[in-house]
């Protein structure tokens, strides 16, 4: 059991990731093979910022696979 105080995690604008999907060792083995460049994420779509409305309906309908890139 772990405590947390809530309200610096709130105020300090904290990141919490995490996964269920695999042991601490695999993560360490996929992200080895990010380092290294050997697995690169699967692009559906790039769009410019002004599009960004496009890419939230896209990701509404769910009918994608992979990420969607929105450039400045």
């Amino acid at each position: 059991m772990a405590k947390l105080n809530i309200n610096l995690l709130f105020w300090r604008q904290f990141d919490i990731l995490g996964s269920t999907m695999g042991t601490h060792n695999e993560l360490c083995e996929v992200l080895k093979f990010i380092w290294e460049g050997r697995l690169n994420p699967i692009i559906f779509k790039i769009l410019p910022l002004s599009e960004v409305q496009i890419a939230h309906q896209i990701l509404e309908e769910g009918t994608h696979f992979g990420k969607i890139v929105i450039l400045p």
